[in-house]
């Protein structure tokens, strides 16, 4: 893998993870759209993986996104 194509896949990562992070992400969802309809409320994503960091601590912000995919080299559509 050259340092571009490492490059590329670390910006598409930030707007989509890759493996199983993305999976884990997916099902932690699932479990608290689940807790949700069985009447928990207030659920957090810590309680069913507490090792995802927190949102609110480490945004991900389309224009940071954005910027990385055009540093190297992609277009918009």
């Amino acid at each position: 893998m050259t340092h571009a194509q490492f490059d590329e896949w670390c910006a598409k990562d930030l707007i989509e993870p890759i493996g199983s992070r993305g999976t884990n992400e997916i099902m932690t969802r699932l479990a608290m759209m689940i807790a949700g309809f069985l009447g928990q409320e207030n659920v957090s994503p810590a309680a069913f993986a507490w090792w995802i960091e927190s949102k609110k601590d480490k945004p991900v912000d389309d224009d940071v996104a954005i910027a990385a995919l055009e540093a190297i080299g992609a277009r918009k559509t």
